[in-house]
């Protein structure tokens, strides 16, 4: 199917009269943005035709910053959405402040607004990513708010690491056992125990695995860590353990319906998948 045409000569911009153009942004969400960049207008695209009564990026709001306020400037609070088009936040929509606010909703109108009791999120940190090296990490709040865990700054970077204390848990706990497929490519990670939703799990602490390993009797399951250690003589005898797809991942081995799998540790942005 052909995609929308560059410029929608059907439509100008209610902010300033330009015409508007049609574009992808880059979560690939189609929208009807003004030509103009100093305007930044831009508005849905529904079914080949532009909503103009709502601006998705306006230069003002209802909601004056409050970091702006305290450091003597104008700033407004803008409404985004999260990656995971999920989970809405309001960021000031000046370049110099990086206030970044949750959201509520308000009870009167039904609506969403940021929630300015709360801390303003992290932007950024002392705490260097020890992935891609560029970026910084920043704490942030399970949806349910029972558990704070730290993630890169940088968007191209999938870093998540627990906390501990307010500050990210970068030593590794070596009491645990050895994870299998680590050391099976000369790597020296441990199992931690760890409480995910509901349950007790061992998890590998390595930067790049995550391999989950189930709790029998208070100690990681036997069985399955002796499978693991046939998949791990697999990928020492390959030299490798990189996803054959993305490049970027490393396989391990989860529980499916129908038994034992190997998948890229990218999921979802990578969904590559092998027989064990």
């Amino acid at each position: 199917m052909a995609g929308p045409p560059r410029i929608a000569a059907d439509y100008r911009c209610k902010e300033c009269g330009k015409p508007l153009t049609v574009r992808r942004s880059k979560n690939r969400i189609i929208r009807f943005y003004c030509v103009d960049s100093a305007c930044g207008a831009g508005y849905e695209y529904q079914n080949g035709v532009a909503n103009l009564d709502i601006n998705l990026f306006p230069k003002t709001s209802d909601h004056e910053c409050p970091t702006c306020q305290e450091q003597g400037r104008t700033g407004y609070l803008i409404r985004h959405i999260g990656k995971d088009s999920k989970r809405p936040f309001w960021a000031c929509n000046t370049q110099a402040c990086p206030a970044i606010f949750p959201e509520i909703e308000d009870s009167a109108t039904g609506s969403g607004k940021p929630n300015l009791e709360a801390k303003p999120l992290q932007t950024t940190s002392e705490h260097v990513c020890p992935r891609c090296k560029k970026g910084r990490l920043v704490i942030r709040e399970s949806r349910d708010q029972s558990r704070s865990f730290w993630v890169c700054n940088q968007k191209k970077c999938d870093t998540f690491i627990d906390d501990a204390g307010g500050v990210p848990d970068l030593q590794q706990d070596t009491t645990g056992p050895r994870c299998p497929l680590c050391e099976a490519v000369g790597q020296d990670n441990y199992l931690k125990l760890k409480t995910i939703g509901d349950k007790s799990v061992y998890v590998c602490q390595g930067m790049d695995c995550g391999q989950k390993v189930e709790q029998v009797d208070g100690q990681p399951d036997s069985k399955f860590l002796s499978h693991l250690n046939d998949i791990g003589m697999k990928f020492k005898l390959a030299g490798t353990r990189s996803c054959t797809k993305c490049k970027k991942g490393v396989m391990r081995v989860n529980q499916g319906s129908k038994g034992p799998f190997l998948a890229c540790n990218r999921y979802p942005k990578c969904k590559h998948t092998e027989e064990v």
